[in-house]
């Protein structure tokens, strides 16, 4: 979803764990777009992973 909203202007294809980007303007450099869509994913991973210990966190600062 980030990297639809970053990008507008490329369309998405994901099929049996692969993915396929294709500028539709062709203003886009194929190699950024590739960095930046694995970049997004990174993120992704990371917040999916420390989702947990940010709720624990939250929940003793706040005493919930």
């Amino acid at each position: 979803m980030r990297f639809r909203y970053l990008y507008p202007a490329v369309a998405i294809e994901s099929n049996d764990g692969f993915v396929a980007m294709t500028p539709r303007r062709g203003q886009e450099n194929a190699e950024d777009l590739g960095q930046q869509f694995l970049f997004c994913l990174y993120r992704q991973k990371i917040y999916a992973e420390t989702l947990s210990i940010r709720r624990t966190l939250i929940d003793g600062v706040t005493g919930a």
